[in-house]
């Protein structure tokens, strides 16, 4: 595991995030101005959204993978 890629942005971040902080977890993402990704329904994993974000300060985007199981 190399915890350093995903802070610096090289790889995405995986969260795991309580069921009961689902919508306010999405809210915060959101208003960050991070965008849900819907990829392909077939690749698509159960209990898990993609999303996307810039970080301007960084000049990189950012990918987070929200597991919720």
């Amino acid at each position: 595991m190399q915890p350093h890629r995903s802070a610096s942005g090289e790889n995405d971040l995986d969260l795991l995030v309580k069921r009961s902080d689902i919508q306010q977890f999405r809210e915060i993402l959101l208003r960050l101005g991070f965008k849900e990704c819907l990829g392909n329904k077939v690749k698509q994993l159960p209990g898990v959204q993609d999303f996307f974000g810039y970080d301007p300060q960084a000049d990189k985007f950012i990918h987070v993978h929200a597991h919720y199981h």
